[in-house]
């Protein structure tokens, strides 16, 4: 709602005229400008952070990230590194970079990125192998059954 937007904005100037804003501030207005599509909004917020030498949180960047892939911006891939380099990551993270690649019917891409999260340790979720699946069953039906099996074998063994 553009009114909740404008009046939150308002209350953010305040907040920074005071000097009283914080982290959970800073994300909440990334949160709120990539809920509303105003991604390059969510993006300023984001540099904000960095501006005073701070380093921005998972969530942050998670949300960034999928907002720049929820638009298809390769962007995310940039923060995505830097997340990831930074150790700054979790399972959404990943999640996050795998939907871009759904989105771009990147089949590769999203295989790599997938094997890069267990590589990394990250033990991947059920949404992170749906979505890796579906892409892949998207693009490739012998790619997707070839993952389908890798995967089921692994879990097996656990």
């Amino acid at each position: 709602n553009l009114n909740n937007i404008e009046a939150a904005e308002k209350i953010y100037q305040v907040m920074e005229s005071l000097n009283i804003v914080d982290g959970g501030n800073f994300n909440q207005m990334i949160d709120m400008y990539v809920n509303s599509g105003e991604i390059e909004k969510a993006g300023f917020i984001f540099s904000r952070i960095k501006d005073e030498n701070r380093e921005p949180d998972v969530f942050a960047r998670n949300r960034l990230i999928a907002g720049y892939a929820n638009i298809m911006d390769e962007r995310c891939i940039d923060l995505f590194n830097e997340s990831i380099n930074l150790g700054i990551s979790n399972t959404h993270t990943y999640f996050s970079i795998l939907m871009y690649f759904y989105k771009t019917k990147d089949a590769s891409g999203c295989l790599d990125i997938f094997h890069r999260m267990i590589d990394n340790g990250i033990k991947p979720d059920i949404m992170a192998c749906n979505l890796t699946l579906y892409t892949l069953a998207n693009i490739s039906k012998i790619k997707a059954e070839n993952f389908f099996e890798d995967m089921k074998v692994k879990y097996e063994q656990e």
